[in-house]
């Protein structure tokens, strides 16, 4: 409800009541600002408590998918290496290009160099 509304519905009870157009008129007014305002104060509060209740839930969200995202990476980076067939020492060209493949089925560019080492040493046969 609005202001008029309050001011409408407080005017007709105080007419009702018996009171004169100027005191109706004074009352109905003083009524509906007072009403405006306390559902105003009201509505901030509410507002209030929903952001300080959201807060904590967008938080824990945010945490969970950056958990969930980190474990889909870590996840990807131990079964990546296994799409890559084993290097079994056939010409220098061919490392190159076993290397070459390498890198962009694991996307190294993020690992320390020994991580890496590892991780070749794994495939490699012969």
């Amino acid at each position: 409800m609005d202001y008029q509304s309050h001011y409408d519905h407080m005017y007709r009870c105080m007419k009702a009541g018996g009171a004169s157009k100027e005191e109706t008129h004074m009352g109905a007014k003083a009524a509906a600002k007072q009403i405006v305002k306390s559902m105003n104060e009201i509505k901030e509060e509410q507002k209030e408590k929903t952001s300080e209740k959201s807060c904590p839930i967008h938080t824990s969200q945010s945490y969970y998918l950056s958990q969930k995202l980190l474990l889909n990476q870590q996840q990807q980076t131990v079964s990546l290496p296994a799409q890559v067939p084993a290097f079994n020492g056939l010409g220098s060209t061919k490392f190159e290009d076993w290397i070459k493949h390498f890198d962009a089925v694991t996307n190294t560019s993020e690992f320390e160099e020994g991580r890496k080492i590892k991780l070749l040493c794994s495939k490699l046969f012969g």
